[in-house]
């Protein structure tokens, strides 16, 4: 199952509850094409292997021009 990320908070709760597995996080915008490309493919995966943690955070664009353009500002 791919997750939906609200905010900074949820991220970094959703990475501490991760502990050792492994978790992709898909920073989504609705307008961009290989966002929207990918985007089954990583569907696909979560449900072949259920041991990987997928994250999707959409509308990236938002929170990449509320910061200025640093997605650095997001890392927890």
């Amino acid at each position: 199952m791919v997750t939906h990320i609200k905010d900074k908070a949820d991220l970094e709760t959703k990475l501490n509850d991760a502990g050792d597995q492994l978790v992709v996080i898909d920073f989504f915008a609705t307008w961009c094409g290989p966002c929207k490309m990918i985007s089954p493919k990583l569907e696909e995966l979560a449900q072949e292997c259920s041991n990987i943690i997928i994250l999707k955070f959409i509308e990236i664009g938002r929170f990449w021009c509320k910061n200025g353009g640093r997605l650095k500002d997001w890392r927890p």
